[in-house]
């Protein structure tokens, strides 16, 4: 190859703007790699840097990169990832029991810059109805474009935060409402058809979003249980598809892709390896990318591009900003937040982008938005973005610290969890159960133990060992969860787990069981060394259903078992696999019980939807067998002898399980109760 042919390579190689795809990407890939560590160093959050990146590289910086079709696709597909993530976190019953909050939020701050902003525009200003319109709609709308930071910092389940999603649906829909009546006022006459075909597209866009989705997706999720990396597939496809709907029904993408979130969050746990991917890679590329591309459309030369343009800039940047403020403490008075909230509220809610754009430029195509007001808001939104990032990033971190000393001290001590495999084919389920029961803070990892029969230690036996293993550390690295295998060689089972859990320290077990084994002598021996050797939280889990289909948690106590030392421990886990599927749980106890367990509830605002049903006497346990349906999972807890709680008919639980409950889901738990032989370094792990 002769030199110029080389030379003429590289310099159409190296043509601004890059448009060869490998260079693209490369640089994009670069920012999204460098600014966390760059503005990590300076305390800010990164997000700002890749905004301020987008504005370097973008065709008004250094011309690096065009802001072209590929841009737009993935700018857009990173901004429905954030309202589906947004959907996706949110604890559904917590939404639903302060969705009042939501739309009170929502409409003040909607109606609040809206008010604020007409007048300017129109009386101070100068300009039009029509204009005067959009602009203030520009100003009642934001994009979560902090959203990422509370997802990180795990306040997705705040009030203040699922007030402001609430609240960005309902202002960002309203906006969205008043734009199409505006363009469709310019273009011609609203009519009453435009109301009859929008209440048309909207209805349609409700049978679609409630009715189709879930239908859907459980038939997805239970057709291809096994099929795990479908799931995220499926789960992207759904996002788009809701998106695609949303704006044929005459709506935003961003409205759709919510929805869609909202919809998908009972059947993806937050702690499951689905949603860590679905985070991991929202996150690391598609919301950058769509951050960068915010960046890209800054145009910083408007703001010398004469006084006029300089001063609309600044009423309308104040305006904007302080309007959101207002609607912020405004809210907080209303709602009993707190100054934090109220600052993280402010945070979130204050960023103008993807819909600020849609309706901005919508009135520029059609003429009725000058080249003022556009530079105006792009200044906006390169002010606003980097105000949400700092304050949201702030305020988030006095939250969470209020969060943590508010935490009742149960829910912040660590368990050490271990987790007895033998059967390849109930590996996944066991292994995603004890993750949804866990505490989600990860810092201490779970133990895989496999008992080998010392006596029969032959090659095939250490092969299945190992099979076993790395199936459970595909599933425990999916969800960004370490595990610690363990072989033990041992005669006895039951012996090997319980010396196992000696050894490490552990405070929960988990066993996986089959319909085979429940009519076995396996479960007598297990609670024969239960009752004579060693005290522990104990789970028994016969289940072959997916997990994330469960829609109830049948739960039968014995009278008195709450004065068990383990039993708040283990009521804790069953209540944290109830919030992770979104399920409903069904007590089955004594009177005295019950008004226990909904003292417990409500003393330490656990979030579950429950309902109670009085179990007179435990000779009425077989009654249980009614009410059961086919997406049920039966809890029975049991306890040992000479516990105040005990009853003769728990010998015969294996029994009635075989002969009665062959095809239900069943946990067994067995709580650890107070001996007189318990070391009290056992009792710290409580």
């Amino acid at each position: 190859m002769s030199e110029s042919t080389i030379w003429g390579n590289i310099k159409e190689f190296f043509h601004l703007p890059f448009e060869d795809p490998i260079m693209v990407f490369l640089l994009v890939l670069l920012i999204i790699l460098f600014s966390p560590l760059l503005f990590r160093k300076i305390k800010l959050h990164y997000i700002i840097g890749l905004i301020l990146a987008g504005v370097l590289v973008g065709p008004h910086g250094l011309n690096l990169l065009a802001y072209d079709r590929s841009f737009e696709l993935l700018g857009k597909v990173g901004v429905l990832y954030i309202m589906f993530l947004a959907g996706l976190e949110l604890d559904i019953k917590e939404f639903n029991a302060n969705k009042g909050k939501g739309l009170l939020f929502g409409t003040f701050t909607f109606l609040l810059p809206f008010c604020l902003g007409f007048p300017i525009c129109y009386f101070l200003l100068g300009y039009s109805i029509p204009t005067s319109l959009l602009v203030a709609g520009m100003f009642s709308t934001h994009t979560l474009i902090s959203y990422p930071i509370v997802s990180n910092l795990n306040l997705s389940k705040n009030q203040a935060v699922t007030a402001s999603v609430g609240g960005t649906i309902f202002t960002d829909t309203a906006v969205l409402l008043i734009l199409a009546v505006v363009m469709n006022q310019v273009k011609s006459a609203v009519e009453g058809m435009f109301w009859i075909w929008m209440g048309i597209s909207i209805a349609v866009f409700l049978v679609y979003i409630f009715l189709f989705i879930p239908l859907l997706s459980k038939w997805f999720f239970e057709r291809f249980e096994n099929e795990k990396r479908l799931h995220y597939i499926y789960v992207l496809s759904i996002m788009l598809l809701s998106a695609f709907v949303s704006e044929l029904c005459g709506l935003e993408g961003i409205i759709g892709s919510f929805f869609a979130g909202l919809i998908l969050n009972r059947f993806i746990p937050h702690s499951s390896a689905l949603m860590n991917r679905i985070e991991f890679i929202g996150n690391s590329l598609f919301i950058p990318i769509f951050l960068i591309s915010v960046g890209m459309l800054v145009n910083i030369q408007v703001i010398f591009s004469g006084y006029k343009a300089i001063i609309i800039a600044v009423i309308l940047s104040v305006v904007a900003i302080g309007s959101k403020w207002l609607a912020a403490w405004i809210s907080q008075v209303c709602l009993h937040f707190s100054p934090n909230q109220r600052s993280l509220i402010f945070g979130l809610t204050s960023s103008h982008a993807a819909a600020t754009l849609a309706v901005i430029m919508s009135g520029y195509s059609i003429g009725i938005i000058d080249e003022n007001i556009l530079n105006a808001t792009i200044i906006i939104i390169l002010l606003s973005c980097i105000v949400s990032s700092v304050v949201t990033q702030k305020a988030g971190e006095r939250v969470q610290k209020d969060e943590m000393e508010n935490k009742p001290k149960e829910e912040l001590l660590q368990n050490r969890i271990l987790i007895a495999l033998s059967n390849p084919k109930s590996v996944a389920n066991l292994i995603e159960t004890a993750l949804l029961m866990t505490n989600s803070s990860k810092k201490e990892p779970l133990y895989a133990l496999n008992i080998i029969d010392d006596q029969d230690a032959s090659i095939s036996q250490v092969r299945k060992g190992q099979q076993l293993f790395e199936e459970a550390e595909k599933i425990a690295a999916a969800s960004d969860n370490r595990l610690r295998t363990i072989t033990r060689y041992d005669t006895d089972v039951a012996s090997g787990i319980l010396h196992t859990a000696k050894e490490n320290q552990v405070t929960d077990i988990f066993l996986g069981i089959s319909n085979q084994v429940v009519g076995s002598t396996f479960l007598e021996k297990i609670n024969e060394k239960i009752q004579k050797d060693f005290e522990l939280n104990i789970f028994v889990l016969k289940n072959n259903q997916p997990i994330n289909t469960l829609k109830r948690l049948l739960v039968a106590i014995p009278e008195n078992a709450e004065k068990e030392i383990g039993f708040l421990p283990t009521f804790y886990r069953i209540c944290q696999l109830v919030k992770q599927l979104d399920a409903k749980i069904v007590f089955h106890a004594s009177s005295s019980t019950i008004d226990f367990l909904k003292t417990t509830i409500k003393r330490k605002k656990i979030s579950v939807s429950a309902e109670y049903r009085e179990l007179a006497q435990w000779e009425d346990f077989l009654m249980l067998r009614k009410f059961l349906k086919e997406k049920d999972l039966l809890v029975i807890y049991q306890t040992r002898k000479g516990g105040g709680s005990y009853h003769i008919l728990f010998e015969k639980i294996p029994y009635y399980l075989k002969k009665f409950f062959e095809n239900s889901g069943i946990i067994l738990v067995y709580p650890q109760q107070k001996k007189e032989d318990v070391s009290s370094q056992n009792l710290l792990h409580l």
